[in-house]
């Protein structure tokens, strides 16, 4: 699943594309069954988010904005594209984004991952996990045939992964996933993942 599909997706042009999110809910489904049941219990638990979410908007509404500013400079042609020539779209990618796509793609690249990991490479942890989690994560996102996508994903990938290893919090992960996801499409940047797996959905 994680060598092959990366690039059988890429290797199978736009239409590809627009199959990666029902394949990414259908796997995140099958994965989150394959879990152990104290893993499920501990990767939804909401007391963890409560723990998190100051550390998680903080870094959000920091990186967020130094992310604005430097769009909003070099980019200025895109800034905020999406919402102003496209709202509806906008909107539905705001609703459909978090469950659609952040949530599977956390339990596919982290939970199951974690799951995955410690019975192959009982001594890969810490920063070590990290960096391998989020390697794996960008090597996912080659389906989309273009270096920032790549790029984007490891950064992301380092941010959601120690996030999830503080306490294999499938949730928090999902709601940093989402919040920078939806930020980053709201900006105008969703070119660099061909518009958005949910936009390409929908048609857009």
């Amino acid at each position: 699943m994680y060598l092959l599909l990366p690039p059988a997706m890429l290797a199978a042009g736009p239409c590809g594309l627009r199959w990666i999110l029902p394949i990414l809910v259908i796997l995140g489904a099958v994965c989150w069954r394959t879990l152990p049941r104290p893993a499920r219990k501990a990767g939804l638990d909401p007391r963890f988010l409560k723990e998190q979410a100051r550390t998680i908007l903080i870094r959000w509404l920091a990186g967020g904005l130094l992310m604005a500013v430097a769009v909003r400079v070099f980019r200025p042609e895109v800034f905020l594209a999406l919402p102003r020539e496209n709202p509806c779209l906008w909107l539905a990618v705001c609703l459909l984004y978090p469950l659609g796509s952040a949530l599977p793609q956390e339990v596919i690249y982290r939970a199951f991952f974690a799951d995955r990991a410690a019975r192959h490479w009982p001594g890969l942890h810490g920063r070590a996990w990290i960096a391998v989690n989020a390697a794996v994560f960008a090597y996912a996102h080659l389906a989309f045939g273009n270096a920032w996508a790549v790029l984007c994903a490891a950064a992301g990938g380092c941010l959601f992964a120690s996030t999830y290893a503080r306490n294999r919090s499938v949730l928090c992960a999902a709601v940093e996933h989402a919040l920078w996801g939806v930020w980053f499409f709201t900006l105008g940047l969703g070119g660099a993942f061909r518009g958005g797996t949910v936009a390409l959905l929908l048609g857009g």
